[in-house]
């Protein structure tokens, strides 16, 4: 079987989307910027269309439980039905692990690579409450809890289709374990703001993709915050939630959280400084260079 898949894996609001963006412009080797509406990198939105086509039986005949055990049969049929030497890039958010039957969610063989991105816990919480339209505290709630979710429930299926994405400790710990199956590079959010072209070229190379920096400079050029922001302002983005005024919001880091809670803060540090050393992220919201 074919390795055709290519998982970008994040924590939410943590360059997914603008890497997806970038490879799209690389694997179409784009001339011109492509709207952000037109993306076909990712198959985020399409992962509902993905299980129903794939799947045993549709999404919406089955729990959310159910749906997980299916997903390892579900990718392998995808990846089956791709030409040879096509690679399929898929976003997720779920933490990497095995479903309850004791598979892993994206079956070894079929991984090519894992793209996996991380940025300041801080910096996610301020963007992802934004994003989802909660309270900053609700938002550092979510990422200290490690059975967080999006989308579902136990009992029923919601739109978007569910993911197990946990605590953002949990989450950066499970993609960079020693014990994978498939191999991952990890690209600090940071880093790829100071030098997009680098850990793009790097990632591109990895996923079998292009060793082509300057195919990944244009692509770079074209994926500029800026223009991403004045194509929403103008067209509108498919996938921003409706709770959230706007999808490229600032797309900085050390933004500042002056309403949030300070002992949730701090707690968060704590519980996340493992993870956050490794990264070198420090507690006051920066960052080593």
């Amino acid at each position: 079987m074919t390795a055709a898949l290519v998982l970008i894996a994040s924590y939410p609001k943590s360059g997914n989307t603008w890497t997806r963006l970038v490879l799209d412009h690389v694997i179409r080797r784009a001339r011109a910027p492509i709207s952000i509406n037109d993306i076909e990198t990712g198959l985020y939105v399409q992962r509902r269309m993905i299980f129903d086509r794939f799947g045993p039986v549709e999404a919406s005949d089955l729990t959310v439980a159910e749906i997980d055990r299916y997903w390892p049969e579900v990718f392998r049929s995808l990846a089956m039905a791709q030409p040879a030497d096509e690679p399929v890039v898929l976003k997720t958010h779920e933490a990497a692990r095995r479903t309850d039957a004791g598979a892993w969610l994206y079956p070894p063989e079929i991984v090519r690579g894992v793209i996996h991105l991380v940025r300041h816990p801080f910096d996610v919480a301020a963007s992802y409450a934004h994003h989802r339209g909660w309270t900053i505290d609700d938002t550092i709630r979510a990422l200290l809890d490690p059975a967080h979710r999006i989308g579902g429930d136990m009992d029923r299926l919601q739109l978007p289709m569910p993911e197990t994405v946990g605590s953002w400790a949990g989450h950066a710990a499970s993609w960079t374990a020693d014990d994978l199956p498939w191999p991952v590079i990890s690209l600090r959010y940071e880093d790829l703001r100071a030098d997009a072209t680098a850990g793009f070229t790097r990632a591109a190379a990895m996923a079998g993709l292009t060793e082509d920096a300057g195919l990944v400079a244009r692509a770079v050029g074209f994926c500029r915050f800026d223009r991403l922001q004045a194509e929403e302002r103008r067209a509108g983005f498919r996938e921003r939630p409706g709770r959230s005024p706007a999808f490229f919001r600032a797309g900085r880091s050390g933004i500042g959280w002056p309403d949030a809670d300070p002992a949730l803060l701090r707690e968060l540090a704590d519980r996340s400084a493992e993870m956050m050393r490794r990264f070198g992220y420090r507690a006051d919201g920066g960052w080593e260079g």
